[in-house]
């Protein structure tokens, strides 16, 4: 066989070995985010859960996260709730801080035409700010979460 081929099949067969162990990493760490926040969450009526969201970032200080971040995005009857897949610090938004939940076509740098939840909030000795996730179909999700906020009232 020439040692060229030999060298390209070498090559494209590991590139395929470490994709898939990305890929394999990927998935432990989602899986280990959602235990950690089903644990977290214990006690609280989960009301819709996905471990597919994106942290798109805040405005304001406290949620000491990087921006882009995925992890698991739930809505309880308590809070909004985000748990990273790495790092694992998690951020919790209780209903009496939102203000108000938007979609919107971007937040920031970030999301340039794909529809984002933005939430706006704070408390009233606080400066407002805003805070943003992508995830599948925010409309049903920006729906649910207004529901849970008028039945916290």
């Amino acid at each position: 066989m020439n040692k060229i081929l030999l060298g390209f099949i070498v090559v494209i067969v590991g590139w395929i070995l470490i994709m898939l162990s990305l890929r394999g990493l990927a998935w432990m760490w989602k899986r280990g985010a959602r235990t950690a926040a089903d644990k977290a969450l214990a006690g609280e009526k989960i009301l819709r859960i996905t471990s597919d969201a994106s942290f798109l970032g805040a405005d304001f200080p406290g949620p000491n996260l990087p921006p882009r971040t995925s992890g698991v995005f739930a809505v309880t009857d308590k809070r909004i709730y985000f748990m990273p897949w790495l790092p694992r610090k998690s951020l919790s938004l209780p209903y009496d801080w939102i203000k108000e939940v938007q979609l919107k076509a971007s937040y920031g740098n970030f999301s340039r035409s794909v529809p984002c939840m933005v939430f706006t909030g704070g408390y009233p000795k606080d400066p407002n700010g805003t805070i943003a996730w992508m995830v599948h179909d925010p409309r049903k999700w920006i729906e649910m979460i207004n529901d849970a906020i008028r039945q916290a009232e």
